[in-house]
């Protein structure tokens, strides 16, 4: 597959909050990145125990499950901006509570078969919403979270983001 070639942004140009994420992405291209990463998370999750699916490393932390959970709730919501904006629609987008979430789905009843196609299926979805995208969508810009908040930095926002878990759950679950 061809891939879409998304250059990083200058760090100017989206606020200084999102380099946590963005630090962790190559500057190469970014939607082919999705799509490895896609390939070697699937791996990794599929390739679980069933005992370290639910397991937490400490008290009160998130299980694997909730962090997949996560991940997909995080990647759907910065996809809405992503299209909010790209579209030219200037009205300033919230913020959300990454708990309140989690604390609001019924995960340990979710498969975690579930799960997995569908983390497969929106990160597809991703892969082929930037991909789709023109020139002109990758420059617009909003406010998100009262930040600013570019198009093009979001694939690296979400790369970087499931980097940044992928690592947690390397080092700490595994």
């Amino acid at each position: 597959m061809n891939y879409k070639i998304i250059e990083k942004p200058d760090k100017n140009e989206y606020a200084e909050y999102f380099q946590r994420y963005t630090k962790l992405v190559p500057d190469n291209n970014v939607v082919e990145n999705l799509a490895n990463q896609l390939n070697e998370a699937m791996s990794l999750y599929n390739g679980l125990d069933n005992s370290k699916i639910d397991y937490r490393y400490a008290s009160g932390k998130w299980s694997i499950k909730e962090v997949i959970i996560h991940i997909l709730d995080t990647e759907r919501i910065f996809i809405y901006r992503a299209l909010r904006i790209a579209r030219k629609d200037k009205t300033p987008l919230s913020g959300f509570e990454q708990d309140d979430y989690i604390n609001n789905i019924n995960w340990e009843n979710y498969p975690f078969s579930s799960v997995m196609e569908e983390y497969e299926l929106v990160r597809k979805h991703t892969i082929i919403f930037f991909n789709n995208m023109t020139d002109e969508m990758l420059q617009q810009s909003g406010i998100s979270s009262d930040l600013n908040l570019a198009v093009k930095i979001i694939p690296f926002i979400i790369a970087g983001h499931e980097r940044h878990h992928l690592n947690i759950i390397n080092s700490k679950y595994l």
